[in-house]
C-alpha cells in the first residue's frame, strides 16, 4: 500500500477492528494491557449491562484495595474494599508512579496463585510468569513488559472457566494523520457506535485544534467480553491431563503388534481380573536411547539404580539393569503426564524373543530381594561411594577429593552408552570417569604417606611427579602388592583421555598404539569398552579395599582382560 492508503487504514482504526473482533488474541496469546488497553472481569449477570454502552466500566487505577467511607447520619463509617467498584473486577492493577517509580502494572494475584506460578525477572522491564507442569517442563504463562501484559489463552480460559466469570478488555485508541480527510477519501463521521453479543464500540473522527500539524484524528473506544466456558467444557485444571498413551506388549496371534493403554483403572492386576486387559505388571520395553534426554540434563533429571526421577515433580520405577534395553512396567507408565508418557512411546518397542527383566531386577521386582546393581555404572556409583567412605574411615582422609561444586554432575550423569559406538557419548564418560578418578585423586595426602626413605621412592622422587606417580609411590612406601597393574590401568585410561578427548587427536602413533591394544579399541565396539572400564574401576576399587582396609598384602589385582 502506499502512504495515503497506510494512513487511511489507520484513520479508519481497521486494525483496531479486527483485534477487537479476535478478544486481541493473536497467536494463541491474548493482550490484557499496553497504553490502549485495560482489563477486568464480570460476571454473567453483569454482562448485559456491560455491553449496554461504549464507556469504560473500570478506569486505570481504579479498583485497587482502599478503605471505603460511608455516613450514616452524623456518624463516619469506615469498610475495607478488596477490589472493584460494583460492576468490574479488576484483572490488571495499574499503580501509579512519580519522577522516581515510574508507572507500573500488576497481574491479579489470585490469577497467579490459582495456577501456582513463579515469577521470574527476565530484566528490570520485563518479568514472566511461569508454570511447573507435572512432568517438570516449563511453560511460560504470562509475559509483562513495561504496561504491556501478554497471557497464554489456554491458562487463561482454565482461570475463568474455574471462576465462571469472565474477562473484559476496554480499549481507547486515537490516530493523528497528516492528510486531510478528503485526501484520504474519507467521509468524517461522528461518534458512530457498534454494537456486537460480544463487543461494542464508538468510532468518531474530529478535529483538534491542540494539533495544528495533523489534519485529521480518529477515535475508537469501547470493550470486549472473552467468555468463559462452563467448568464441564474445559479441560482439567492446573495442565493435567487424564489421557494415557497405548504402549507395544506383545504380539497377537497373527504376528501384529498388541498395543495397550497404560491407564491402570484398564489393567487386571493378581487380585482382579479386568476381562482380556493385561497385568498391571506387563513389561514394556524401550530402547536405552530413551535415556539420553535424562543424562543430557543432570540439573533436572536423576537417573540412579532402578529409579529416574525429576526435580521432585515425579519418578519412574525402571529396569536400567539391562544391557540392551529399558524396561519398565505398563502401570508405572501411566503415573506419568501425558506428555511425557508421549516421549517414552517413540522409543517403545515390541518385547524381543528372548528378553526377559535383568538379573537384578527380576530379584527385586518379582522376588523381593535385596541385591546389587548389575550395570557397571550403577554398580561403579555404589562401590564409588563406599569405598570412599570406608577409605575415610581407616585413614582420616579420602582418597578421591569431592568434586567442586561446578563437577557434580559429573558423577550424577556418568552411565554406560545407551548404543554401541557414539564417539561423542564415549568421550564425555571418559572424561568424567578420569576426573572422578585420577584428576581426583588427593595428592596431598598422598606424598604426606609417602615413605622418602625408600630406595624405590627415592629413585622415581627426583624427576616431576604427577597425580598417578604421587599415588604409585604411595602403594610402593605401603608394599601395596600387585601395584603394577592398577598403576597401568590408570595410566593407559589417562592417556586415553588425554590423548583423544581433552586434546587435539594425537598423532603419536606409539602412544595410541599401546592405548588401542589395552583397551581393545579397534576389536570390540566403545560401549563394550566403557562397560570393562567401569568393571576395572570397581575391581581396582576392590584391590585397594582388600591390601589397604582389610590388610590382605596377598591380594592380586585381578582385572577385566
Amino acid at each position: 500500500m502506499d502512504i495515503i492508503e497506510v494512513e487511511k487504514h489507520k484513520i479508519l482504526c481497521e486494525d483496531v477492528k479486527k483485534r477487537v473482533q479476535k478478544k486481541f488474541i493473536e497467536k494463541g496469546w491474548i493482550t490484557v494491557s499496553d497504553n490502549e488497553i485495560h482489563a477486568g472481569l464480570v460476571e454473567d449477570s453483569k454482562v448485559p449491562e456491560i455491553l449496554d454502552n461504549y464507556s469504560w466500566d473500570l478506569m486505570r487505577g481504579d479498583g485497587l484495595p482502599d478503605i471505603e467511607v460511608e455516613w450514616k447520619g452524623s456518624k463516619k463509617l469506615r469498610k475495607y474494599r478488596r477490589f472493584g467498584n460494583g460492576n468490574c473486577e479488576p484483572f490488571v492493577f495499574y499503580i501509579k508512579g512519580n519522577k522516581n517509580y515510574p508507572d507500573h502494572i500488576e497481574l491479579s494475584e489470585e490469577f497467579r496463585l490459582f495456577l501456582r506460578l513463579n515469577e521470574r525477572s527476565v530484566s528490570n522491564e520485563k518479568k514472566e510468569y511461569v508454570f511447573l507442569r507435572s512432568d517438570g517442563t516449563e511453560d511460560i504463562v504470562a509475559e509483562l513488559s513495561g504496561l504491556q501484559l501478554e497471557i497464554k489463552l489456554e491458562y487463561l480460559r482454565k482461570y475463568l472457566s474455574a471462576r465462571g466469570i469472565n474477562l473484559v478488555i476496554f480499549f481507547d485508541y486515537d490516530y493523528c494523520s497528516e492528510y486531510t480527510y478528503s485526501e484520504l477519501g474519507i467521509s468524517p463521521v461522528s461518534n458512530e457506535l457498534t454494537k456486537d453479543k460480544e463487543y461494542v464500540y464508538n468510532y468518531t473522527n474530529y478535529y483538534n485544534p491542540y494539533e495544528p500539524k495533523f489534519a485529521s484524528f480518529c477515535n475508537m473506544r469501547g470493550k470486549c467480553v472473552l467468555f468463559h466456558e462452563s467448568i464441564e467444557d474445559g479441560d482439567d485444571e492446573l495442565g493435567n491431563d487424564d489421557k494415557y498413551v497405548k504402549f507395544i506388549i506383545g504380539y497377537d496371534e497373527k504376528g501384529n503388534e498388541v498395543k495397550f493403554s497404560c491407564d491402570q483403572d484398564l489393567l487386571s492386576n493378581y487380585y482382579c481380573r479386568r476381562g482380556n486387559s493385561p497385568l498391571e505388571m506387563t513389561p514394556v520395553f524401550f530402547n536405552k536411547e530413551v535415556l539420553d534426554k535424562y543424562y543430557s540434563n543432570p540439573e533436572k533429571y536423576s537417573v540412579s539404580d532402578g529409579y529416574i526421577s525429576c526435580d521432585g515433580f515425579w519418578s519412574l520405577k525402571v529396569d536400567n539393569n539391562h544391557k540392551e534395553y529399558v524396561i519398565v512396567m505398563l502401570v508405572d507408565l501411566g503415573r506419568l503426564s501425558y506428555r511425557e508418557q508421549l516421549y517414552w512411546k517413540s522409543f517403545n518397542i515390541a518385547p524381543p524373543r528372548k528378553s526377559g527383566l535383568s538379573e537384578t531386577m527380576y530379584r527385586r521386582w518379582i522376588l523381593g530381594q535385596f541385591c546389587d546393581p548389575n550395570s557397571p555404572d550403577a554398580l561403579f556409583k555404589q562401590r564409588f561411594m563406599s569405598f570412599n567412605k570406608r577409605w575415610e574411615e581407616t585413614f582420616e582422609w579420602r582418597l578421591f577429593l569431592p568434586l567442586t561444586k561446578g563437577d557434580e554432575y559429573l558423577f550424577q550423569s556418568l552411565h554406560c552408552m545407551t548404543t554401541s559406538d557414539n564417539v561423542r557419548e564415549f568421550e564425555s564418560q571418559i572424561l568424567a570417569l578420569v576426573k572422578l578418578t585420577v584428576d581426583s585423586l588427593n595428592q596431598k595426602k598422598l606424598v604426606e604417606n609417602i615413605d622418602k626413605e625408600n630406595i624405590d621412592v627415592k629413585e622415581k622422587l627426583g624427576s616431576r611427579i604427577f597425580g598417578i606417580d604421587k599415588f604409585e609411590l604411595f602403594l610402593i612406601s605401603n608394599s601395596c602388592p600387585d601395584r603394577d597393574t592398577i598403576i597401568t590401568f590408570l595410566r593407559c585410561l589417562q592417556n586415553l583421555r588425554s590423548l583423544t578427548v581433552a586434546h587435539r587427536k594425537s598423532s603419536d602413533h606409539k602412544k595410541m598404539d599401546c592405548v588401542n591394544e589395552y583397551f581393545k579399541l579397534e576389536e570390540m565396539n566403545k560401549r563394550d569398552v566403557l562397560d570393562n572400564i567401569f568393571k576395572n574401576m570397581i575391581l581396582s576399587m576392590s584391590f585397594l579395599e582388600e591390601v589397604f582396609i582389610k590388610g590382605n598384602k596377598d591380594a592380586k589385582c585381578c582385572l577385566v582382560p
